[in-house]
Formats: C-alpha cells, structure tokens, sequence
C-alpha cells in the first residue's frame, strides 16, 4: 500500500505541474448509471458482468478480473461526462 501512495503522489505531483486537470471520482459515482443491482449478486459480479457486455473481445472471465473490469468502466465513465480538448 505504501508503494500505491507513493506512486499516486507521483502522479498527481506530475498532473499539477503540467497543469493537467484531472478528477477523482468516487465509486459512487463512476457506477451510477452503469451498473446496476440487477447486473449480478455483489458489486464484483456486477462490475464484472457489464464490462462484458460492453467490452465483449476483453478476456474477462475470471472473477479476479474485477479490476480491470472496473478499469474499463471507469474509462466509459470518463468518456461519458468529459469533452474532447475541453
């Protein structure tokens, strides 16, 4: 955990003295209108089960691909409420 912090400072250290914005949004938030209870039984089934749907040439059959399930989600997320250049 200690190494995840050090490298996310480094990132953010980076951002800023680009003067890139960048946003961090909550689960919460990235979910809402993407992923919904009827989508699986917990939250990694979920995330899971709509990755697959919209990302269906992405490997995603383990259950420990959670992560890269919420990875591509998060993307969608991004594209869905950020303009290009703006």
């Amino acid at each position: 955990m200690f190494s995840f912090g050090v490298n996310f400072g480094t990132w953010q250290g980076l951002l800023a003295a680009l003067s890139i914005p960048y946003t961090l949004p909550t689960p919460q938030c990235w979910q809402k209108g993407l992923i919904v209870p009827s989508d699986g039984p917990d939250p990694k089934a979920r995330s899971l089960a709509v990755a697959r749907r919209l990302f269906p040439g992405v490997d995603l059959s383990r259950r420990k691909d959670h992560g890269k399930a919420d990875a591509l989600l998060l993307a969608v997320h991004a594209r869905s409420t950020h303009k290009p250049g703006g």
